[in-house]
């Protein structure tokens, strides 16, 4: 019988041998709930339980087994690699699975794509909240110190009114106040609903009202807001003009939602590559009376973009919309096609790569799309709409830019995978 010190002389270390044992050991708790002895059968399933529940590659696997043998020896049984059910199991693993492992990222899918599109151009809590500090000082005149403390807690709605509870301040002439506000046939300057809105996007009875997305109001950030939109004790058709307008423009879309509208629509479509879409500039897009024609740096053909019967998901649109807030000195054709955004300041520095999966990783939190995504998913869900098509591989290979029929097929074997489900077969 081998010992652990013979194992130990043979380049075994230390450090190897517990870890075997660990492995030994989970593969007893495996096996003890099933009624199952330490078999070549049971050796089987528990290779495959793990790499089901651990997502485990074929060199995952491999080293499992190694514990296992390494675990045997000391035990004094034969490695159970030398089994001819083991060694088939392991051929199986790598026809099955030839990636190995699940996907570095989650695909999106064309419904997906828009659902991003949907919450990019859709106002922020932000904005949200500044529309509504504009409306509440504009018709109430109150002070900001005071809309800065207003709580959830302190605002009764009811069918067409809201109630404002404002507490004693120390520091003001307000003294335990009730404000009673009705509902504005106009909704565009209605403080009720955007108080309203505002409360559907995100409130807790003890959460600041104009609070803003980490939970605190800064007074200083909430004057510049407010004095867009002075007081009013008597307002004209002129003043009511002038709120929608003033409103109208807070909500707007601003150049990093578009930005990034044209980012994820050029990108999807494309089935651009990180690298890739870095390294666009200005003058490899151009502007066609049916789309947009990519000519992409490392691809032998341009790519060409449909336009779209929505406007708000046509890449032609998207780019025309993203080109209109950049200045005449920044329309060059050897700009980067897309460039840093701060607030509504656009910069004439080029995104980075960490950019382009933060921009991903945002739009997705706010879509409230569940899984993991990254900038490479519009790629993969490219890839995996085509499969879902029907589309020839070599097809999905020339519009991708792939090098092998092989990768088309890798994608194919995990969108079966995903498709051959309950849930894929009933429609779900």
């Amino acid at each position: 019988m081998t010992t652990r010190s013979d194992l130990t002389a043979r380049g075994a270390s230390t450090r190897r041998l517990r870890a075997a044992d660990r492995e030994w050991r989970r593969l007893e708790e495996f096996c003890r709930p099933l009624g199952l002895s330490v078999t070549e059968e049971s050796v089987v399933l528990y290779l495959t339980h793990t790499h089901l529940t651990r997502s485990t590659t074929g060199r995952t696997a491999r080293n499992t087994l190694q514990l296992l043998d390494l675990a045997s020896i000391t035990r004094g049984t034969t490695p159970w690699s030398r089994s001819p059910d083991v060694a088939r199991f392991l051929q199986g693993l790598h026809v099955q699975a030839p990636l190995g492992g699940s996907a570095r990222a989650d695909p999106l899918y064309p419904e997906l794509v828009r659902a991003l599109v949907d919450a990019t151009m859709r106002p922020s809590h932000d904005k949200l909240r500044s529309r509504a500090a504009v409306l509440l000082a504009h018709t109430t005149s109150l002070p900001n110190t005071v809309l800065a403390e207003l709580r959830w807690r302190d605002i009764s709605f009811s069918r067409s009114a809201v109630d404002i509870h404002v507490r004693d301040h120390w520091y003001t002439h307000l003294r335990n106040l009730t404000l009673h506000l009705q509902q504005d046939p106009d909704t565009r300057i209605c403080p009720v609903n955007a108080l309203r809105v505002l409360q559907r996007a995100d409130a807790a009875g003890d959460d600041l009202v104009l609070g803003s997305e980490t939970g605190k109001c800064n007074v200083s950030r909430l004057g510049l807001v407010t004095r867009q939109l002075p007081y009013q004790s008597h307002p004209t058709a002129k003043s009511r003009a002038r709120a929608a307008a003033v409103v109208s423009q807070l909500i707007q879309p601003g150049p990093q939602e578009s930005r990034d509208r044209a980012i994820i629509l050029t990108s999807y479509g494309a089935a651009l590559r990180g690298r890739e879409a870095l390294a666009l500039r200005q003058g490899d897009i151009d502007d066609l009376s049916n789309g947009l024609l990519l000519r992409v740096a490392g691809r032998q053909r341009a790519v060409g973009l449909a336009t779209e019967e929505n406007p708000l998901y046509c890449p032609r649109e998207a780019w025309r919309d993203w080109l209109g807030r950049l200045d005449p000195h920044q329309c060059q054709a050897a700009q980067p096609a897309f460039l840093q955004v701060s607030a509504s300041a656009v910069w004439n520095v080029p995104l980075s790569p960490m950019g382009l999966n933060y921009l991903i990783h945002q739009r997705c939190s706010q879509a409230r799309l569940k899984g993991y995504y990254t900038f490479t998913s519009l790629r993969v869900g490219f890839i995996r709409n085509s499969i879902r098509q029907d589309v020839q591989a070599h097809r999905i290979a020339s519009a991708a830019d792939l090098t092998s029929l092989l990768s088309v097929e890798r994608h194919a074997v995990r969108e079966t995978i995903l498709s051959d489900n309950i849930a894929g077969i009933i429609g779900l």
